[in-house]
């Protein structure tokens, strides 16, 4: 809300970082330069198709790239492998639909190994990730994207159904509630569940923090309902009206470096988040 105000009077940033539901905010600001425009007011031509696509389609309004991504991630299933085989299952196949979800919790807790077997990291971001991952739409008008939404259409019988299975789960010990963030990922790192649906941008610290062998997998699915894709989370990158044109160019020069394939690589690595380069996606 501070970067409006602030444009006019040459007081605000020269860029914002922006998480990805604070698109349609950013675009209604008219604080903003679209980076779509940015080349052609310094005189250069630009290829955006050097950039994963998806991520850009996230981003942009019909088919001009609104903002740079840079932090891109979507919603995996982690699972604690070294619970799953003293548990007695298999480590390397874990739970691709909910009704495995729930068979593989009941064998997770007899067992005894963990008091609750899974938990998720913002919990209202899974719930719009799993209409998308069965091709349900959130929204009216296309999820916004044919016009701004004008009310939320999930209250039928697939929303009912993933809400009711959120549920039963937890009310069966399966699932605990682990916050509204991350903190979820401490009750994983720690062995206390065995499974955990969080943001890949987690990965990293994952992976470093914990003492056993970790696995990922897609989100589970429900059977028998249509197939669709994770959604972009994250956040990208925004630039600001009024600048001069050496402020635009030294922006435009860090935007291009952060698109970088080794620098979209490093920090794919260090992360979790993904490559917004096509060409680093390739060489991974």
């Amino acid at each position: 809300g501070r970067i409006r105000p602030s444009y006019p009077t040459k007081t605000g940033p020269n860029m914002v970082q922006v998480y990805e539901v604070g698109t349609q905010t950013m675009i209604d600001s008219d604080a903003i330069t679209p980076v779509y425009k940015i080349p052609g007011m310094l005189g250069e031509t630009w290829d955006w198709a050097q950039y994963v696509i998806p991520i850009t389609h996230y981003y942009s309004v019909d088919g001009n790239l609104w903002s740079m991504p840079f932090n891109s991630s979507t919603a995996m299933l982690y699972y604690n492998k070294d619970l799953f085989k003293a548990a007695g299952l298999d480590p390397n196949k874990p739970p691709t639909t909910w009704k495995e979800m729930e068979e593989y919790g009941k064998k997770i807790l007899a067992s005894g190994v963990v008091d609750y077997v899974y938990s998720t990291g913002w919990p209202s971001w899974i719930y719009e990730q799993t209409m998308a991952y069965h091709n349900h739409l959130y929204a009216d008008n296309d999820n916004g994207r044919a016009g701004l939404a004008t009310e939320v259409v999930f209250n039928d019988e697939f929303g009912h159904k993933v809400f009711d299975t959120f549920i039963r789960l937890h009310d069966k010990g399966i699932y605990i509630y682990g916050g509204a963030e991350y903190s979820a990922n401490s009750a994983f790192k720690a062995g206390q569940i065995a499974m955990l649906i969080q943001s890949t941008s987690s990965l990293a610290g994952i992976l470093k923090a914990s003492e056993f062998k970790v696995g990922t997998s897609f989100l589970p699915r429900f059977e028998g309902y249509p197939v669709g894709n994770s959604v972009i989370g994250g956040g990208s990158i925004w630039v600001t009206k009024g600048q001069s044109e050496e402020e635009l160019r030294g922006v435009w020069e860090f935007l291009k470096y952060t698109g970088q394939k080794d620098i979209a690589i490093q920090w794919h690595k260090g992360t979790g988040y993904f490559p917004v380069s096509g060409a680093a996606l390739k060489a991974l």
